[in-house]
Parts: structure tokens; C-alpha cells; sequence
């Protein structure tokens, strides 16, 4: 009968059977895996800001050089007069 995948540990390239560990060395790998998950979601978080902040300085770029534009053609039209 095959273990399934979650029942098995690889250690340093050796797979060990989940069941064959001790209470406290369970309890570390229920802690790994807590930090596995944490820095997947942290790393999800991560790119949702870095996408965030990207977004918000085009727009400020956009707004920026928009009213330089508009600055430049009211100057222009002003000594056209």
C-alpha cells in the first residue's frame, strides 16, 4: 500500500515516515509547516503591494506630467495673446 505524500518528511534527501516521529519532533514539523504557509502568504502580500505601490506612482507620474503639460500650453497660449 503507497503512504501518501503528506505522511512522508524529507530530510536532506531522505524520506522518513511521518507516524515514526516523536510527539515534540511532530510538533517542529507542525511548526515548519505553520512557517511555510506564513511566508507563501507573506510573499502573496508582497507582490499585492509591490503592484499597489507600482500603480500608485504611475498615477502620480501621470497627474504630474499632465499638469506640467497643461502648465506649458497655458504659458504658450499667454504669450501668444
Amino acid at each position: 500500500m503507497a503512504k501518501e505524500q503528506a505522511n512522508v518528511i524529507s530530510i536532506n534527501g531522505t524520506d522518513y515516515d511521518f507516524e515514526k516521529f516523536d510527539e515534540t519532533e511532530k510538533g517542529i514539523i507542525s511548526q515548519i509547516r505553520n512557517c511555510q504557509a506564513k511566508v507563501a502568504q507573506l510573499q502573496s502580500d508582497l507582490q499585492i503591494i509591490q503592484v499597489s505601490q507600482e500603480a500608485f506612482t504611475n498615477t502620480l507620474i501621470k497627474r504630474v506630467e499632465e499638469k506640467a503639460t497643461e502648465e506649458n500650453t497655458k504659458e504658450g497660449e499667454a504669450i501668444n495673446e
